[in-house]
């Protein structure tokens, strides 16, 4: 997949319907998230980098990730992506993370999202939004965050697994844009977890 926010599992890959394990990478890409503070009032605070965690950085945005998680080289993911680890278990690939910048010239975090879900909405057939909300992102000019579940899906075949996703796309007034996509198996990454990620973003200052 390229030029497309269609990252997510089927898991095996955050950006898109992958292909192999239950999380697929043309999911990840077709869905993402990011966080904004001055658009909606928020700090420009430098986030914090939680214990057992160790910070990845892409062009416009950086965040923090658990330390065990595995760097996925970039012929591994779609043109448009960025920065991409993975929680491995049992031989498989149950949680993601990744940067989608591929996203329109805007500094409206709202039209950014959008660009960014839609290819997971297109792309999964029973994929259903459960929350929507500004958020707060270091050096942002505002943020959404989106999180989602779906069907898994492994080269065409239901897993019975479900996948969620939560992305985090925050813009500057620039206009540049970026989303941070989260997608794991359910069941298999703390809740505590995404929100550390989350809560980790930030976008770097215009050179």
């Amino acid at each position: 997949m390229t030029g497309s926010a269609g990252m997510g599992r089927t898991l095996t890959r955050p950006f898109g319907r992958l292909c192999g394990g239950p999380l697929c990478w043309g999911l990840l890409c077709w869905g993402l998230l990011a966080a904004g503070c001055s658009w909606f009032g928020g700090s420009g605070a430098q986030p914090q980098t939680p214990d057992g965690f160790r910070r990845a950085s892409a062009e416009l945005v950086a965040f923090a990730r658990p330390e065990g998680w595995r760097a996925l080289p970039a012929g591994a993911y779609p043109q448009g992506w960025a920065a991409a680890f993975e929680k491995r278990a049992g031989g498989q690939s149950v949680a993601q993370v990744a940067v989608f910048q591929k996203l329109p010239t805007t500094s409206d975090p709202y039209i950014a999202a959008e660009a960014a879900i839609t290819g997971v909405e297109q792309n999964s057939e029973d994929m259903r939004r459960t929350g929507q909300r500004e958020v707060e992102v270091a050096g942002s000019a505002g943020a959404l965050r989106i999180d989602y579940r779906y069907s898994a899906v492994s080269q065409g075949t239901p897993t019975g697994e479900t996948i969620l996703g939560t992305d985090v796309t925050a813009v500057d007034e620039a206009g540049r844009a970026a989303t941070v996509r989260i997608t794991r198996v359910q069941g298999k990454l703390a809740d505590r977890v995404v929100g550390q990620i989350v809560d980790s973003i930030e976008m770097h200052p215009r050179q």
